[in-house]
């Protein structure tokens, strides 16, 4: 609160800067916890959303119904199947997401080196839309391992790469990417317009 026990007042403590590699690691070690922890919530969203009609055996069924058909299905492990891609991204992404960000926030600085909050929102955005172009193609695969179609169709996620590229060309690894820029746009608005917003007040 900038006062000691004595009541004299002190300058509040100024967090440290990290370097890039600080948050790439920092980052990293963060999101693979969160992907390990959250990954079989995301096979059963990915599997209900993939339903295709009501003549699909998993039509209509709860969250609860996904998890246990995909346990009986796969095994518990199973619903960690796909994972290698969403960690082997978690590294590479957050370094050019707070990479470029710092380039985008360079260019955008006003001459006296200031950056208002809405230009911070700015450099967030096309942070995110960057950060979707490394990013896409990891959930690309990781999808395409956790659909039930594909059971038992690919053995390992390199495997489930090749199938696509063999199948709908390099491009094919970027289906969605619109969407996914918007998203990521969206969300790393929100985020670094927050921090500048921190930083300007």
């Amino acid at each position: 609160d900038g006062a000691r026990s004595d009541g004299a007042l002190v300058a509040p403590r100024t967090p440290p800067k990290l370097s890039l590699f600080e948050y790439t690691i920092a980052g990293g070690v963060a999101g693979t916890v969160e992907v390990v922890s959250t990954y079989p919530l995301d096979v059963a969203k990915t599997r209900m959303q993939l339903v295709r009609g009501a003549g699909d055996a998993t039509a209509r069924t709860s969250l609860v119904g996904t998890f246990r058909q995909a346990v009986a299905e796969q095994g518990f492990l199973g619903m960690y199947r796909g994972i290698g891609a969403p960690i082997a991204a978690e590294a590479p992404k957050r370094a050019l997401k707070f990479g470029s960000n710092e380039q985008y926030k360079a260019l955008l600085r006003g001459a006296d080196g200031a950056l208002s909050t809405q230009r911070a929102a700015l450099a967030g955005a096309a942070a995110g839309v960057t950060e979707a172009l490394i990013n896409v193609p990891f959930e690309v695969a990781k999808i395409a391992m956790q659909s039930r179609e594909n059971l038992g169709k690919f053995g390992s996620t390199l495997d489930a790469v090749r199938h696509i590229v063999r199948t709908g060309g390099v491009g094919a690894l970027w289906s969605g990417i619109e969407a996914q820029a918007w998203r990521n746009g969206i969300w790393n608005t929100a985020y670094f317009c927050t921090i500048g917003y921190s930083n300007n007040t």
